[in-house]
This record gives structure tokens, C-alpha cells and sequence, in this order.
């Protein structure tokens, strides 16, 4: 049988463009900074290959980091066993990682990787220290060969004697991370007689632990007074407590300048033993702290015993001494006279999460950014006085939310609507026929049950309304359509929302908050029809110049009164 000659153009094309892909790949890796290597994941044979070639590392001319990881820990030195030295000396960062968390490290691996990396600005040892002493005095001599390393990471707080008095006093950087698997926990939690001495150019530390190795409140005191005066940062986390808390400090000439408190959620009161327990009493706090930040502040719920005076708040002392105080992000649970408390000492948060307890969420307003605290318990936040605005009345908040999800309907998939109209005005005369209609309307539809996401609705009498939450809002809304059609036309009014009912109100809100709704309606929010409100409404205070506390009280007054006048309501649960 004759073949024909093969066309020799596919064979060209293919030769380009593999010589393509290594001109790319070429220029690509002449720029690469960093490599991780990754020595568990390569073939016995690979790595052999890399062991006897040491050029390896020239194919990256600029790089200055390297990452090792290892589950076995003597393996790591294996790619550098002939590296030449000029390669590794261009080596700024290294680190070092094993993933087996019951090994220590070898004289072998530290010896191996150290002195051939002399220029060395910043090391990270993420493996346990090794416990006997022949090893231990081995790590400090190799660490003493580092004359330029200013950043120190460690796997645990072993290394700390371990580290030879030439290098403390020049390390500008420390990092302790707490092995959860060692034996060094509550004994060993404690700076070092020598670290004030010893760390005369430490500018950053910072002390991590893990699981049941968090820190408690009286170790990062401890921690903050220990401190050399040349520390200008000092972050400890996580702290026990209810929930994983971790503080950031910055400082000058030993004297706190700012706290940062991050967490997922902080409770109020916890927050303000801490501070006044604590921090207050630090020889690092001066007469004036110029910023507090709190990350995520949660108001906690006011004790049942508590009796018609309050008690004082344990923070005023702390908190008077601060020039600003920044709330992030304040939650609460719909107790609107604990929040004020919270905000008369904490001040007014950049942002608000109020418990709306209506569709199974949580609305948001942002209200300001960092302002001056109060000075004392008790105050009016500071007698920040805020842009005069009129108050807001549930029902105003309910009209103008209707009015704007009817002006600016959903065009993408939504599982939110709103129906009004003269049938909606019938209907709403009687709940257990709204309720029947609202059910045929779903099964119109073809819609079915969906455990986690079960069908309610919201009944606005004040705006012959209905806001119906459902799976697919533009099959509901059809179905809906065809039905009211059957009354005759203008029956009925079918606009599919482009956000949830809560987010819709919360726009409202941050509209009026914001100063562009004013003038619109009348009343005190929160007074006869929001019965869900405070009671003291959009009521001024002497000349008519309200402070912020008071449009807060409004605020709410008006937020938990549209979940009064609007409560929500399960599709076929009707209740008298």
C-alpha cells in the first residue's frame, strides 16, 4: 500500500510553537521571585535529578524567596546538596516547613540550608524545635551564621532561649507561633527574662497560638508590659473568650498609641471587663490613648436583674481616656436600649446590623466613620449633634418601600414580589382567604416545597399590599397575573422585586439617615402605629438640635416598627 508524503506544515507549526512556549515560559521564569517546592509531591527520580544538578536554581535568576515543605523533615535539605553557593546567595527569605506535625528540627537540616544562605534577611521555621540539648546548641550555632536575618518566624516558643544574644540584638521582626502538639503551653507562655534586654532593635512582635493553646487576658497583659520600649507593634491572638478574639497594638517609646480588637463577633460586655481589667492598669497605657478600633462589636443582651439605675460600665474609665474610638460594625439583637448604651460608650458605629427577625436575616445601615467617644458613661455619645432631620414613621418607611420596589422592578431572577391592587384591598379584609388565594397562586405556578427555604409573605395593610417570598418570583408572578386577570382588568398589580423585602426597607432608611428622604412625612418613628418602637420617637431635644443618639433611637424606633406593622407570616400557617 503507497502512503502519501507526510504534509511537513503541521510539523513545522508544531516546532514553533513549542519554541514559542519556551521563549514564554523562558521570560516568565527569568522574572519569578519566589518558588515553592513542594518535596512531598516529587518523584524519588526527580528529586534525585534535582540532588545531582545543582543548576536548578539558575533558572530563576531573580528569585530571593524559597519555600520548603516536607513531611519528612530530613528531606529538605536534598534539592541544595550542589547548589553553587553564588545561586544561594542571592537568597533573601526562606521557609521552612514540615508536615508532620511530630517532628522537630535536625541539627542536619538547619546546618545543610543555613550557611549557605549567609545574606538572609528573614527566616521562617514552621517545625517543632528539637527538645534535647546537643540539638538545641547546634540550632543556636547555626543561627548565630545569620548576619543580615532582621525577620524570625518559629514553629513554637522552644526557640526562643535558642536564639544566641548576636542575633537578638538585631532582629527587628519576631514571630512565635504556639505548637498546639507540644509540651511548652501554660508554663511557657511568657516572654523570656531577656527579651527586654536582649531585643534592643525589635520593632514588631507577634505571638500566635492555636486551639486550646489561646492566650487569656491576664498573659496578654503580661505580654504588653514585658514588651522592650523600642516596639512599635505588638499583635497576640487568639484570646479566650466566648469568641476568637485577637488585639493589635501599636506603640512609641513603649507607650500604647493605638488597640485593635478583631474577632468574629466581640460581646460588649466581655469586651469592657477586658479593657477596664486588663489594659487599664498596663504600665503601657500613657495618660492618653489616641485610637481604640473594634472590629465587630455585639451588643449583649441587658441582665434580667438588672435594677432602674444601671450599673456603671466597667470600660468608662478606659474608654474616657481615648481621643477616637472606631466601631467598625456594631450587631444587635433588637434590644434598641442596650445598642444606645453600647453606642453612648463606644460611639456611633461606621456600620449597624440590626436583627430584623423578618425572612430569616439581618439588615445593615453604615452610619458614620471613626467620631470622638463619649466622655463618660451616661453621656450623649459625645454630644455630637448631627444635620437636624424629621422623623420617620413606620408606615412613611412601608409607602415609600413599596413605591420603590414598584419604580425600579427586578430584571434578573428573583425569589421576591409584590402584588397591590383592588384585589389585594379584598383580600386583605381576610387573612385565611389571602392566605388560600396566595397558596393557589404557588401551585398555579408549579412551585414546590423547599425545606430550607419555606414560602412567607408580608401583609401591608397601610399599602393594600403583599410581599411574597418564594422560589422563582417570575413564574409566581405570572401564575399571579392570570389569576387577577380573571377579576377584570386593573385588578391587580404584579412588580417582582429586586431585592429582599428587609433590603428594600434598609434602603429606605439609609436614605433618610443619609439626609435624602427628609421632608417627607411626619411623626415620631416608633410612636402609635410602629409599636414595636422605642416610644420616645423623633422627640428633639431643647432648641431643636438633636444629637445622633437621638436619630439612632429614630432609626430603630422606625426599623423594628416596620417589623410590627409588617410582621411575616408562613404560607399555610395562618395564625388567629
Amino acid at each position: 500500500m503507497h502512503l502519501p508524503p507526510a504534509d511537513p506544515a503541521p510539523a513545522a507549526l508544531s516546532t514553533t510553537a513549542r519554541l514559542c512556549c519556551k521563549a514564554l515560559r523562558d521570560l516568565i521564569d527569568q522574572e519569578v521571585t519566589e518558588i515553592e517546592i513542594r518535596i512531598y509531591n516529587l518523584e524519588p527520580g526527580t528529586l534525585h535529578f534535582i540532588a545531582l544538578h545543582g543548576s536548578w536554581l539558575d533558572r530563576w535568576p531573580k528569585c530571593t524567596k524559597l519555600e520548603l515543605s516536607s513531611f519528612d523533615e530530613g528531606m529538605l535539605t536534598a534539592p541544595f546538596a550542589r547548589v553553587p553557593a553564588e545561586a544561594c546567595r542571592r537568597i533573601r527569605e526562606l521557609v521552612v516547613r514540615c508536615m508532620e506535625a511530630d517532628s522537630s528540627l535536625t541539627t542536619d537540616t538547619l546546618i545543610g540550608l543555613v550557611p549557605r544562605m549567609p545574606e538572609l534577611t528573614q527566616l521562617t521555621l514552621l517545625v517543632k524545635a528539637p527538645a534535647d540539648i546537643l540539638p538545641r546548641a547546634m540550632v543556636a550555632s547555626a543561627l548565630s551564621l545569620l548576619p543580615n536575618l532582621t525577620s524570625l518566624t518559629v514553629a513554637d516558643w522552644g526557640y526562643l532561649p535558642l536564639i544566641p544574644e548576636g542575633l537578638a540584638a538585631q532582629l527587628t521582626r519576631l514571630e512565635v507561633n504556639l505548637d498546639p502538639q507540644g509540651q511548652d503551653r501554660l508554663q511557657a507562655l511568657r516572654l523570656p527574662p531577656s527579651m527586654p534586654a536582649g531585643f534592643r532593635a525589635l520593632r514588631e512582635l507577634v505571638l500566635r497560638a492555636d486551639g486550646e493553646d489561646a492566650f487569656t487576658h491576664a498573659q496578654l497583659a503580661g505580654f504588653l508590659d514585658a514588651l522592650p520600649p523600642t516596639v512599635q507593634r505588638l499583635s497576640v491572638g487568639p484570646v479566650k473568650g466566648p469568641y476568637i478574639i485577637q488585639f493589635d497594638f501599636t506603640l512609641s517609646g513603649g507607650v500604647l498609641e493605638s488597640v485593635e480588637v478583631c474577632g468574629e463577633l466581640i460581646p460588649s460586655r466581655e469586651l469592657s471587663v477586658a479593657l477596664a481589667t486588663y489594659l487599664l492598669p498596663s504600665r503601657a497605657l500613657g495618660r492618653r490613648l489616641g485610637l481604640l478600633t473594634v472590629a465587630n462589636l455585639s451588643v449583649s443582651p441587658t441582665p434580667a436583674a438588672a435594677g432602674p439605675t444601671p450599673t456603671p460600665d466597667p470600660a468608662a474609665e478606659f474608654l474616657a481616656c481615648c481621643d477616637r474610638v472606631n466601631v467598625r460594625s456594631l450587631h444587635s439583637g433588637g434590644d434598641i436600649e442596650a445598642c444606645l448604651s453600647v453606642m453612648r460608650l463606644y460611639g456611633i458605629p461606621e456600620q449597624l446590623l440590626w436583627e430584623v427577625g423578618s425572612w430569616g436575616g439581618t439588615s445593615s445601615l453604615r452610619l458614620r466613620g471613626a467620631r470622638a467617644p463619649a466622655a463618660a458613661a451616661g453621656s450623649t455619645g459625645g454630644a455630637v449633634l448631627a444635620p437636624p432631620a424629621k422623623a420617620l414613621t413606620a408606615s412613611a418607611v412601608v409607602e415609600r418601600a413599596v413605591r420603590q420596589a414598584v419604580a425600579f422592578p427586578s430584571e434578573h431572577r428573583s425569589r421576591w414580589l409584590v402584588l397591590r391592587g383592588p384585589l389585594l384591598r379584598g383580600l386583605s379584609e381576610a387573612p385565611e382567604a389571602l392566605d388560600a388565594w396566595l397558596r393557589r397562586v404557588r401551585t398555579e405556578a408549579g412551585e414546590g416545597t423547599d425545606p430550607f427555604f419555606p414560602p412567607c409573605y408580608t401583609l401591608l395593610h397601610t399599602e393594600q399590599a403583599v410581599v411574597l417570598r418564594c422560589t422563582s418570583a417570575e413564574a409566581v408572578a405570572a401564575a399571579a397575573q392570570r389569576l387577577g386577570a380573571a377579576f377584570g382588568p386593573g385588578m391587580l398589580e404584579v412588580r417582582v422585586l429586586r431585592y429582599s423585602w428587609d433590603y428594600t426597607v434598609a434602603e429606605v432608611l439609609q436614605a433618610w439617615w443619609d439626609g435624602e428622604a427628609e421632608g417627607r412625612g411626619g411623626g415620631a418613628a416608633g410612636s402609635g402605629e410602629a409599636a414595636g418602637g422605642s416610644g420616645s420617637g423623633g422627640r428633639r431635644g431643647a432648641g431643636g438640635a438633636g444629637s445622633e443618639l437621638e436619630r439612632v433611637r429614630c432609626l430603630l424606633g422606625a426599623w423594628e416598627g416596620v417589623q410590627a406593622l409588617a410582621p411575616e407570616r408562613m404560607l399555610g400557617r395562618l395564625r388567629a
